[in-house]
C-alpha cells in the first residue's frame, strides 16, 4: 500500500514539473523569439532593423511581430525604410493535405518609404539588402501566400525644386500558390491581385499571372491606372520640360508579358482636357508663356476629332529583355497622328498581350 502512495505521490510531482517547465518555456519563447528576430535584423547591409513585441500561436503553428521598424544607417531621411505595425506568419495548414509544408505571411498595414536625392545620406531604396533571404530567417519554410492589407508606399526625391513626393495608400493585395503547390501544369499558377490609391488623385488595378519558382520569375500582367490629376504632376512637368499643367487627368493602361527574359507590351497613356496655358496666369516669366502656348497649339493638333471630349493618346510598345527594354518611338508618334486623325483609341485594356503568343 505504501509503494502504491509513493508511486502515485511520484508521479504528480514529475507531472507538476512537466507542466511548470511547459509553462516556463512558454513564458519564455515570446522574450527567445523577439531577441531571435532582433538578431536577424541587427545584421542588415546598411540598415538596422527591431520589434518590439512577439505573440505566439502554437495550435496554429503561427508568430505574430508587432511594431517591426527598420531604418537606414547615417541616413538624413527621417522616415524609416520600412514600418510593420504587425505581421502574421503561419503555416498554411490547406497546403499539408496536399503534400506540401509551406508557410503564409500577411503584412498589416506596412509603410515603405523611398527616398531619392544628391548624396548616398538622402538615397534610400533599400537595394543593399538581400530582403528574400531576411524573409527566409524568419519564415524557416517556404511561403507560399503573401498577403499585404492597407499598405502605403511612398516616393521622394529632394534633388528637383519643387522636390517631388507622391505615395500609393490603401493598397490591398495577394500573390497565391507561389511555391505551386496547385495548378502544377500551369506555366502561370500563381494569381496576383493588387489595388491602391494615388496622392494623384487615382486608382490602381493590376491583375497578373506569374511564375515566381523560376529563378527569373515569368509574368504576363494587366495595369489600369485611371482619374490621375495631371495637376498634380507638375513638379515633374516643370522638372523635365519647364511647363505647368492648368488642368486634365490622366488614364494609363498597360499590358505585359515577360517569358524567359524576353519582353513584349505597351503602355498606352490617355490624357483628357489637358491644358498648359491660361492668360491670366501669374508669376510666369514671357519665355514660360510663350513655351506653353506652343505647346497648347501642337496639344490641339494631337487632340480627338471624332468625340466632344478633349483627348489625347497614345500606345507606347515596349519590347526586347528585361535589361535592354526599348520603346518604338517613331509608332508612338505614328500612334499619335493616327489617334489624331483617324480613330479613337479604346479606354479599355486590349487583351492581345497572351502568354501562348511568341515573343
Amino acid at each position: 500500500m505504501m509503494d502504491t502512495v509513493k508511486k502515485r505521490w511520484f508521479k504528480k510531482r514529475y507531472l507538476f514539473l512537466t507542466i511548470a517547465i511547459l509553462v516556463a518555456i512558454r513564458i519564455a519563447l515570446p522574450y527567445i523569439v523577439v531577441n531571435y528576430v532582433n538578431r536577424v535584423l541587427s545584421d542588415l547591409d546598411g540598415y538596422t532593423g527591431k520589434i518590439e513585441e512577439v505573440d505566439l500561436f502554437l495550435f496554429r503553428g503561427a508568430y505574430r511581430i508587432y511594431e517591426m521598424r527598420i531604418d537606414k544607417n547615417e541616413s538624413e531621411v527621417k522616415e524609416p525604410f520600412l514600418l510593420i505595425p504587425e505581421a502574421d506568419l503561419s503555416i498554411e495548414w490547406p497546403a499539408i493535405f496536399k503534400g506540401a509544408i509551406v508557410g503564409e505571411v500577411k503584412l498589416k498595414e506596412p509603410v515603405l518609404n523611398f527616398a531619392f536625392g544628391p548624396t548616398d545620406a538622402y538615397i534610400q531604396t533599400g537595394q543593399e539588402v538581400d530582403w528574400v533571404q531576411i524573409v527566409q530567417d524568419l519564415m524557416p519554410i517556404s511561403i507560399n501566400t503573401f498577403e499585404v492589407e492597407n499598405a502605403t508606399v511612398s516616393l521622394a526625391n529632394i534633388t528637383t525644386r519643387p522636390t517631388i513626393d507622391a505615395a500609393f495608400d490603401n493598397i490591398n493585395g495577394t500573390i497565391l500558390n507561389i511555391r505551386n503547390v496547385e495548378n502544377k501544369e500551369d506555366p502561370l499558377p500563381s494569381p496576383i491581385k493588387l489595388t491602391g490609391n494615388t496622392s494623384y488623385s487615382g486608382n490602381i488595378n493590376v491583375t497578373a499571372k506569374a511564375n515566381l519558382i523560376k529563378e527569373f520569375p515569368d509574368i504576363n500582367y494587366d495595369l489600369r491606372a485611371e482619374g490621375l490629376d495631371l495637376t498634380k504632376f507638375n513638379a515633374i512637368s516643370k522638372e523635365v520640360a519647364g511647363l505647368t499643367i492648368e488642368k486634365g487627368s490622366l488614364n494609363v493602361y498597360s499590358e505585359m508579358l515577360i517569358d524567359d527574359n524576353k519582353l513584349k507590351g505597351y503602355v498606352k497613356p490617355l490624357m483628357y482636357d489637358l491644358q498648359f496655358f491660361t492668360w491670366k496666369e501669374k508669376d510666369r516669366s514671357l519665355g514660360e508663356a510663350i513655351k506653353e502656348l506652343f505647346t497648347e497649339v501642337a496639344q490641339e493638333l494631337v487632340e480627338n476629332r471624332r468625340t466632344n471630349e478633349e483627348l489625347t493618346a497614345t500606345k507606347i510598345p515596349l519590347t526586347g529583355n528585361i535589361e535592354n527594354v526599348k520603346s518604338g518611338v517613331w509608332a508612338t508618334i505614328t500612334n499619335t497622328l493616327v489617334n489624331a486623325y483617324v480613330r479613337t483609341f479604346q479606354k479599355v485594356i486590349d487583351g492581345d498581350i497572351d502568354w501562348n503568343e511568341e515573343i
